[in-house]
């Protein structure tokens, strides 16, 4: 079962590393059945990347790793705790103020 697996491996890594080869050479000389023998080596590799995940699937018995299944209580910091939306480092928090406070100024 060892070998298999090596073998499997070291598989999927040559083909893998064909689609890189014949995709680079493909984009440089222009040639479509280069690009092609990539898009095949590439979705073999991913086949085989399938099957060898398939092969070892993780055990089903354990769903959670929690010791109990009670749900976490609440406690004040989550209350109070403000969790602000930031895009590219710049806040994108929406504040509403209610009409008095708008006609005050």
């Amino acid at each position: 079962m060892t070998s298999r697996d090596v073998a499997l491996h070291w598989t999927v890594r040559g083909l893998a590393g064909a689609c890189l080869t014949l995709f680079v050479s493909s984009l440089l000389l222009l040639n479509f059945p280069t690009f092609i023998g990539a898009i095949w080596s590439g979705a073999m590799a991913y086949v085989l990347i399938r099957v060898d995940v398939e092969a070892h699937r993780p055990p089903t018995d354990v769903s959670d790793v929690r010791v109990d299944d009670t749900a976490e209580p609440r406690s004040d910091a989550d209350g109070q705790a403000v969790y602000s939306l930031q895009a590219a480092g710049i806040p994108l928090t929406y504040e509403t103020r209610s009409r008095r406070a708008r006609k005050r100024r």
